[in-house]
């Protein structure tokens, strides 16, 4: 670092004597910029829905290309991005001021949780290892991303270098109940509570690939928002959390319920029904029973209040017959001219 000041001084001096807007342009030339980031496979409840990507955090280091040791130009340093519609959405991204060096080779990493910092990341630079390390991580409600760009090399002259370009990663699992109910809208069917219990909490290391620590870890108690649901006999609701991802073979989620409408009891209102999380593929994408980062999961709870509720009887119908049409005897009009 203290390099990157001395050269930074040195260039000062040298451009004393011109005027303070050359000495911008300059500078502005050698700015370090952040305008090709994106996040890839967004969707509604996603991080970059809506515009609402807006900040991520960065890692930088950079040593000169003939040899030597990497130095930092970046640490978990916040970059903020302002976006614009006209023609397509597109972000401006702003970061603390940093300059390229020439002839030197430069390693980025960046992760945004759902627009937050994480105090508890770092980041390794050494060639044929450079990693992000989660520590302690705890998923539930953010939507985690991370990119990593280890190929960018300056030459003599840096007044044209590109932005960095970073593309990011969805590093957890998506998993979301769609809450559905065969009862008629003269019944109400609250949700009020859906949760389930896996691995939170862990380590993980990112190098364009990211792996999860599970073996051996506690679960802990994934909870659902469930507001929007006091009656979803007017439609489909769905929830989401972010996990990590691990198996989820033998992971059962519970869900409180209370079911009020015409026959059915007041003691017979609350209930607890039990749902498994197991996963197949089928024909889609994706691993038997293993939840893997970047997937989407979608379980469809459909509730049968008959099914749930004791002694609870619905109301069938059948067709006995129908009569016959009565035939009556053929009518021939008379046609006239007009």
């Amino acid at each position: 670092m203290k390099k990157s000041l001395m050269m930074l001084g040195a260039a000062a001096m040298v451009l004393a004597s011109c005027t303070q807007n050359e000495v911008m342009e300059v500078a502005e030339n050698r700015a370090i910029k952040f305008d090709n980031a994106f996040v890839g496979n967004v969707t509604k409840a996603d991080i970059a829905n809506d515009n609402s990507f807006t900040k991520f955090y960065v890692f930088g280091d950079a040593k000169l290309t003939s040899g030597g040791e990497y130095h930092d130009v970046f640490t978990n340093d916040e970059v903020t991005g302002t976006w614009t519609n006209d023609p397509t959405p597109t972000a401006t991204w702003t970061a603390k001021e940093a300059y390229w060096e020439a002839s030197s080779t430069y390693k980025f990493a960046a992760y945004s949780d759902g627009n937050n910092k994480h105090d508890k990341v770092t980041y390794s630079p050494t060639d044929g290892s450079e990693a992000l390390t989660f520590t302690e991580y705890t998923a539930g409600d953010n939507d985690l991303v991370a990119a990593i760009n280890n190929t960018i090399a300056t030459g003599t002259d840096v007044t044209s270098q590109s932005a960095v370009g970073l593309t990011f990663d969805h590093l957890l699992s998506k998993v979301q109940f769609t809450m559905q109910t065969t009862a008629g809208v003269e019944y109400t069917v609250k949700v009020n509570s859906i949760k389930f219990s896996a691995v939170q909490t862990t380590d993980a290391t990112y190098n364009g690939t990211v792996t999860w620590k599970t073996a051996g870890k506690t679960a802990a108690e994934y909870s659902y928002n469930v507001t929007g649901m006091e009656d979803i006999t007017g439609g489909a609701k769905t929830s989401v959390k972010y996990v990590i991802p691990q198996s989820c073979a033998s992971i059962t989620a519970t869900i409180a319920l209370t079911i009020s409408g015409p026959g059915i009891p007041a003691d017979k209102q609350d209930n607890t029904v039990t749902a498994s999380m197991e996963f197949s593929k089928g024909n889609g994408a994706g691993t038997d029973d293993i939840w893997e980062p970047g997937f989407s999961y979608n379980y469809i709870a459909v509730i049968e209040p008959a099914k749930i509720i004791d002694g609870l009887k619905v109301i069938e119908f059948k067709v006995d017959a129908v009569d016959g049409w009565t035939e009556t005897t053929d009518q021939t009009p008379t046609i006239n001219k007009q």
